[in-house]
């Protein structure tokens, strides 16, 4: 685990006309994380569903934070959407997240 990653929180906010418009991120934590794109195959894949960049990021458990679908990671200048976050072993040391540059 090389790569640092910064796990942020977007609330959603009112655009001024009704609706809700996202809002600025905040950090929620600062970690660090194996981050591994997609292969050419699973890339293919994967695009038909979100039409972006797939990485798999995986990391050790930390439990003063909850990340969800709802979060957003920050890595090299790029925002990924979380698409998915699953326990990798039965002992809950490490997990892994499936994410998708957001465009």
């Amino acid at each position: 685990m090389r790569e640092k990653i910064v796990i942020q929180s977007v609330n959603p906010t009112t655009d001024g006309q009704g609706g809700m418009t996202e809002g600025t991120p905040v950090t929620v934590a600062t970690m660090w994380a194996k981050v591994s794109p997609f292969s050419a195959s699973r890339t293919l894949e994967y695009a038909q569903v979100t039409g972006s960049q797939g990485y798999e990021i995986t990391f050790n458990y930390r439990g003063d934070i909850t990340i969800n679908e709802k979060n957003l990671i920050a890595w090299n200048s790029k925002s990924l959407a979380i698409h998915s976050v699953r326990m990798i072993d039965e002992n809950r040391t490490q997990f892994s997240i499936l994410a998708y540059e957001k465009t």
